[in-house]
């Protein structure tokens, strides 16, 4: 399982190393390095540590810690690694891209000017106008 490492993050590494009964074991020429560091650099830092940096493109590579556990004149290498998955950061920057301008519709003619206050049809009584006819009220007594 990979290691999940943000493209904007960096992480300590260190290696521990012993023998196979869990006892610390001395090795010599130590070597950190990176199978893609379009992905991740590593930094040796000394003393069995590093430095893993995402360069910021997600995707995965392996930091290997290579080194020669045979102490005398002879050469044994051994070998640990880890995966790395860079995958993308917190969304930080946003760019925001107009497109081309065009022309609004007509406007609607505008509303006719309110008429000024005054009495409200809903209160005032019903005047025909003079052109309408008045009804006349056949029961109604005659002057």
């Amino acid at each position: 399982m990979a290691f999940i490492l943000k493209a904007t993050q960096d992480v300590a590494l260190s290696v521990t190393i012993t023998d196979k009964k869990g006892n610390p074991a001395t090795v010599q020429n130590g070597v950190w390095t990176s199978d893609d560091e379009g992905i991740v650099i590593v930094t040796d830092n000394g003393n069995s540590s590093a430095s893993a940096s995402a360069v910021g493109t997600p995707g995965v590579a392996t930091i290997t810690y290579t080194a020669d556990v045979d102490l005398g004149e002879g050469v044994k290498e051994a070998v640990g690694m880890v995966d790395f998955e860079v995958v993308a950061g917190d969304a930080s920057v946003f760019n925001i891209v107009a497109g081309t301008p065009t022309e609004q519709e007509p406007a609607m003619p505008s509303p006719t000017e309110p008429l000024p206050a005054g009495p409200t049809p809903t209160t005032d009584p019903v005047v025909p106008s003079p052109a309408e006819p008045v009804p006349v009220d056949p029961a109604a007594p005659t002057a």
